[in-house]
């Protein structure tokens, strides 16, 4: 089971740390496409909003064009996006859409204390 260790955003990659299934570690650079969600004129859309608010997903290239997006409509009124703007939580939800099992006997945890003599304190 693969499980992840660090997830990280630079600029518009997200940086991926984690094992894979075989217990290899696994470092990537990844080109996430977040999705967020509009109101819909469909009433028969498979989501809804927490409010209630009948919503259809709208995909984006790049975290910095939905951000983008998403200021560009800041102002409008009676025109909401939904969804989540924390792209790095996002891109671990699409990875792993269930409970992830985290393997502590497979990841490398040290601790190292120097002491070290300094006469100014």
């Amino acid at each position: 089971m693969s499980f992840y260790t660090s997830v990280n955003r630079y600029g518009n990659q997200i940086l991926y740390c984690g094992y894979n299934d075989h217990g290899v570690r696994v470092e990537k650079k990844i080109k996430f496409a977040p999705t967020l969600f509009i109101p819909s004129k469909n009433k028969n859309t498979e989501w809804l909003a927490l409010d209630g608010t009948q919503v259809e997903p709208i995909g984006f290239s790049t975290m910095r064009d939905a951000k983008n997006f998403i200021d560009q409509y800041k102002d409008v009124d009676q025109f909401k996006v939904y969804g989540n703007t924390n792209y790095i939580q996002q891109c671990i939800t699409d990875m792993f859409p269930n409970e992830i099992k985290f393997h502590t006997n497979q990841v490398n945890i040290v601790n190292f204390d120097i002491e070290v003599m300094s006469d100014d304190g």
